[in-house]
């Protein structure tokens, strides 16, 4: 486990993802990338790359009066990392490995913020309090 797997983004939950990242630019170590509106999907968020040197933040902002994982930590919580995505080759075989260790899946399918690619979001909270996202490409 972990051999394959390669850092794809650590996404960062914002109340203004304008702000967020207008604060990083203006600190003259984050380059904007691709923004990325799911308006048909459930739940309705707004994300945002950028790169701050070799690693892309992905900020998501819920967008308001819609129910969703982003939004309850944003209330709870305020600002702060959500989870950590990794690229493997197999999400699979590490989805089982993973599940074989007790680690519960909170949801998988299609990633529209990793272009479609399938994706796995896994409750690791209890220690660091993010998740893991696992995306094969």
């Amino acid at each position: 486990m972990g051999n394959n797997w390669k850092l794809h983004h650590i996404a960062v939950i914002v109340r203004d993802i304008d702000k967020a990242v207008a604060y990083y630019q203006s600190l003259g170590i984050a380059t904007a990338g691709r923004e990325v509106e799911f308006p048909e999907a459930k739940p309705k968020i707004r994300a945002k790359f950028v790169n701050m040197g070799p690693v892309p933040i992905e900020f998501i902002q819920p967008i308001k009066g819609e129910s969703s994982i982003y939004k309850d930590f944003l209330d709870s919580k305020g600002e702060g990392v959500q989870h950590v995505a990794f690229a493997v080759d197999n999400l699979g075989e590490e989805e089982a490995k993973l599940t074989d260790k007790g680690v519960s899946v909170i949801v998988k399918g299609k990633a529209p913020a990793a272009f479609g690619s399938i994706s796995a979001h896994f409750d690791t909270r209890q220690v660091g309090d993010f998740a893991i996202q696992l995306i094969q490409e």
